[in-house]
């Protein structure tokens, strides 16, 4: 406990979860909070001098719900806000959570060059298929080589950030009740006087890469697109 804790407060960087450990995610923009808070201002609809905004590009920059430039919060902002233009009611997916969807391990190869991986060096360690919440990659002893002497493109694998290039993280959407929001857009300047109102909010950026929504007409609470 004396090392998870200071004062009474729970340190995310202890000893566990840096030199000592991987326990979780402490990169300060990938948050629960971080998620709620685009999903849930990327379901309002904005518009800029009469003109109803669809591009993901001006919408973020509009609203404000993330950061301009990535693969990421423009994309999940420009979904949600597509289901929010077609009236949709919106939620995120119970458990909610930022999740590993999976590893695209197309072009790898065995220490030839030509054999294919297995797709089982990649082991769920916690979670499941599409939720996963922590995994490794290993090769087995009996195969005779180690993840160094794999090729992704020709390439050996040195650092754990080539494997990561490949991983899909994600949140889960739920849209339904289509076309019964009929709500009016707002402008830019109202998404500045709805943050500055908030006070302090979660992060605005995240690192995500992609928003699954499906139409399930079942009774849940919902998150209103209003």
């Amino acid at each position: 406990m004396d090392d998870l804790f200071e004062n009474g407060q729970y340190k995310s960087l202890n000893k566990w979860n840096t030199t000592d450990g991987a326990m979780h995610l402490n990169q300060r923009n990938n948050t629960l909070s971080a998620e709620i808070n685009i999903a849930a201002f990327a379901t309002i609809l904005r518009q800029k001098n009469g003109r109803l905004l669809t591009d993901a590009d001006e919408l973020i920059r509009c609203a404000r719900f993330g950061a301009p430039g990535r693969a990421s919060d423009p994309t999940i902002g420009a979904i949600v806000n597509s289901l929010a233009r077609d009236g949709h009611s919106i939620t995120l997916a119970n458990p909610v959570g930022l999740y590993i969807d999976s590893l695209d391990i197309s072009g790898w190869t065995k220490p030839d060059g030509v054999t294919p991986v297995d797709s089982s060096y990649w082991q769920i360690l916690r979670g499941s298929t599409g939720r996963i919440l922590r995994a490794a990659y290993e090769v087995p002893p009996e195969e005779g080589f180690t993840v160094s002497d794999i090729l992704i493109g020709g390439e050996p694998i040195e650092f754990g950030g080539q494997i990561a290039e490949h991983i899909t993280v994600k949140l889960t959407g739920i849209a339904c009740r289509k076309g019964e929001i009929q709500n009016q857009p707002l402008g830019c300047e109202e998404a500045t006087l709805q943050l500055s109102a908030i006070g302090t909010i979660a992060p605005l950026a995240t690192r995500l890469s992609s928003f699954d929504a499906t139409e399930e007409l079942k009774e849940r609470s919902l998150l209103s697109s209003q």
